[in-house]
């Protein structure tokens, strides 16, 4: 485990741009309401630490795959929680 190199594959690629789109939605939703951008951070981290966590301990006879769906899934599934968030607060901003 120690010095291995960490490669980017497909995979990889997946959850990053899911998390990247994810931590730019916490971003705006910052702006509407910080206490549930900062909660939203706090439970992103923590469920995306778990699972890489068990993931890489864990990953014996196909286990990995179901860790990767697990946080793939929980992912996509959070990202449409905040844009869900982000576009019912933005609908009842005053117009000006």
């Amino acid at each position: 485990m120690v010095g291995q190199i960490i490669t980017m594959t497909e995979d990889s690629l997946y959850i990053l741009g899911i998390s990247f789109v994810l931590v730019v939605l916490l971003f705006f939703s910052y702006r509407f309401n910080r206490k549930f951008s900062l909660i939203n951070s706090f439970i992103f981290l923590l469920y995306l630490s778990v699972f890489l966590l068990l993931g890489n301990s864990y990953s014996e006879y196909g286990n990995a795959l179901v860790w990767f769906m697990l946080l793939l899934f929980s992912l996509v599934v959070h990202v449409i929680i905040l844009a869900a968030y982000l576009i019912i607060k933005y609908r009842k901003l005053p117009s000006k």
